[in-house]
């Protein structure tokens, strides 16, 4: 979530300066842009998780069994590494990182207009599909996409603390944010190829 909101701060600070809102510090303009593309280039790697698909297949199974919900693993659809950004740095029994899967990822698609063409569209196509794919694999149910999966933690800690029983396990997660962020990318793109040359 840090990686959309500090980013999407900065740009706010730096488009009011430019407009006059803090006449005693003109420097802020320049200063938040600065670190706000900072922040939109480089922290995402402090997030990324890649589970090779023979692991990522064993652990969704494993969670699957563990949790005794009785509904499939679907462990035959992953046929790739999985990719996601994980929820947040410095968790529970000394884990650099909190290792569940999202769907915070569509904040940053909807707040950052990220010029990293390249980052944009590896995120882009992870975030699509982790919530494509059904549950356990990813993000998807018969009646909505879930916050988060803690499939691919590892660590019994994740499915204790995001289960059904909590609100990272509702099964209603931000349909609107969904739908808004995964339509930003088009578009943006739509803007820039109809935009006039004057």
């Amino acid at each position: 979530m840090n990686a959309a909101l500090v980013p999407a701060a900065l740009r706010s600070i730096a488009a009011l300066s430019a407009a006059g809102f803090f006449p005693s510090h003109p420097d802020w303009s320049g200063t938040a842009s600065a670190y706000a593309q900072i922040w939109e280039d480089s922290t995402l790697d402090f997030f990324a998780v890649t589970v090779p698909a023979d692991e990522a297949r064993n652990l969704v199974e494993s969670y699957t069994s563990a949790t005794g919900f009785g509904f499939p693993s679907h462990a035959e659809n992953i046929t790739s590494d999985v990719v996601y950004h994980g929820l947040a740095l410095d968790g529970n029994n000394d884990q650099p990182l909190v290792k569940v899967m999202n769907t915070d990822d569509c904040f940053r698609i909807f707040l950052l207009n990220t010029t990293n063409q390249t980052q944009l569209t590896a995120f882009l196509d992870q975030t699509a599909t982790n919530i494509l794919q059904p549950y356990p694999v990813g993000l998807s149910t018969p009646v909505g996409v879930i916050v988060a999966n803690p499939a691919y933690g590892g660590d019994p800690v994740y499915a204790a603390n995001f289960s059904n029983n909590a609100y990272h396990g509702v099964s209603k997660s931000r349909p609107p944010l969904i739908d808004r962020s995964t339509s930003r990318p088009t578009d943006r793109t739509n803007q820039t190829k109809y935009q006039s040359p004057n």
